[in-house]
């Protein structure tokens, strides 16, 4: 059996949104300027997020089986979130490369 391969983005501590749980359990993260999906949200799971000693994150996921569900920002009244769109990994990866992070 082969080892799993796994990606990863880089996020600076601006891009976090919300931390949710103690000890954090996920991350909400917003989807950087300029690409097509400004002003969208997407959770990571804590467990794949790596704090980096120059600040910022490191997102790691699989390519092959990981999808991305981008979500609008939380009603203060409620804090649900609704799912605007699914990307995959690639498509990911090419919103954080494409834009000069």
């Amino acid at each position: 059996m082969t080892k799993p391969t796994y990606k990863q983005i880089r996020v600076t501590d601006n891009d976090v949104v919300r931390i949710e749980g103690s000890p954090p359990v996920a991350y909400l993260i917003k989807m950087p300027e300029g690409s097509p999906y400004e002003g969208l949200n997407f959770w990571h799971p804590a467990q794949c997020t790596f704090k980096i000693k120059r600040g910022g994150y490191r997102l790691s996921f699989r390519p092959d089986v990981w999808h991305f569900k981008l979500y609008s920002g939380s009603k203060e009244e409620d804090e649900r979130y609704e799912c605007r769109a699914e990307i995959n990994a690639d498509e990911m990866i090419s919103c954080w490369t494409n834009n000069d992070k």
